[in-house]
This record gives C-alpha cells, structure tokens and sequence, in this order.
C-alpha cells in the first residue's frame, strides 16, 4: 500500500481549525448580502408594468457548492425563470478568491426581442462584457468565455444563440459589492424594460 504523506502546507492546514469556521462566517455574510440584493432586485422589477408576471413573481433562489473551477461558489437567481429552452435570469455570482459577477441571461423565446433592445441601446452597455462561449453556465472571465461588449459589433451579436451579459467586481473591494449590484441591476432594468415580451406571449 502506498504511503499518503502530507507536506508541511497541507499539515498546517489540516490542523488550521479557525481557517474553516471563517469560511463559514464569509459564505453567511454573502447570503446575507444576496438576500438583500434580492429584496433590492424584487422592488425594482415590480416597478415594471410591461414584464410579464411569470419573470416578476418568480421566487428567486440561492444556491451554493464547493467546486466551480475547483473553489468554493455561491449564487443568486432573481429573477428565474427556467422553462424548458426558456430562461429569463440575473445571476449573482460569489466565486472564491475571484470576483462577485453580476450576469443578465435570456434563452429561447426572449433572445431576440433581448438582441433587437441591445443592438439599439449598445453603448450604454459598452463597458459591459458579452458570452461568445457556446456554454451558457461557464462564469469566469476568460477570453473564450467573455469579451467586451465593444469589441462586438451588431452582426456579431444577431448570430449568438443566447445573451449573456455580464460584470463583475474583485473581492478586494468588497466595501462597494452592494453598490456595485445595484448600479448595476439598475442598468439592466433599462434594458428589461424596453424589452418586448411578444414571442413569450405567443409562446403560452
């Protein structure tokens, strides 16, 4: 049988107790912290006559898991709405010893009423960052997943199967990730209120 050693990294850490219980306190304080955002982003899509019930009413979900690129996540939803090859999402992203991202994600029935807006309204989202990635669910910010929303022209943005949009603030300034999420969310509601909803109601 082999022999499984530790070196003496892996041996302080084993041994590092407090490492861990504060790991749990940072996860509750970004639960916290995504509860607010929720209730923050909950106030401002009811403010919206013109989107659809099912997007408003949706509950919003927190989730969270130990493994994105192997480190630590947790994640908000809201609004969610998931129906089969129908997403309408702004996703808030925790990432361990990276960055919280704030991400507007539509698919299915929404995506061209969503590019028609963005394509019209482009350079207010110009310092934004847009997928070109074929997998909607990958979140960092690398060049084959995220590039710039200026450095993608009109076309380009009419041949994506889906709109991801996305932002995100390093963990070092932590001090302003609530400003941050809502400027903005605030930012997105522009672009979720201009939007029409006919394909979805024709899709009912």
């Amino acid at each position: 049988m082999t022999k499984v050693t530790l070196s003496n990294t892996e041996k302080n850490l084993v041994l590092n107790r407090d490492m861990f219980l504060t790991k749990i306190e940072v996860i509750n304080k970004v639960y916290l912290l995504f509860k607010e955002s929720h209730q923050f982003y909950s106030e401002q899509l009811n403010l919206l006559d013109s989107l659809p019930k099912a997007i408003k009413n949706s509950n919003g979900k927190i989730s969270r898991g130990e493994n994105y690129l192997q480190l630590p996540w947790v994640m908000l939803d809201a609004p969610n709405y998931f129906k089969g090859s129908d997403v309408f999402a702004v996703r808030t992203f925790f990432w361990w010893g990276n960055f919280i991202s704030i991400n507007f994600l539509v698919m299915g029935c929404f995506v061209e009423e969503v590019k028609k807006e963005l394509i019209k309204t482009k350079q207010r989202y110009e310092n934004w960052n847009i997928c070109i990635n074929e997998n909607p669910w990958q979140h960092h910010f690398n060049d084959d997943n995220f590039i710039q929303l200026n450095q993608f022209t009109a076309t380009e943005i009419n041949d994506l199967k889906f709109i991801k949009l996305a932002k995100k603030v390093p963990l070092q300034e932590w001090d302003n990730i609530e400003y941050f999420l809502n400027e903005n969310f605030q930012d997105l509601i522009k672009l979720i209120a201009e939007t029409n909803y006919r394909a979805y109601e024709k899709a009912l």
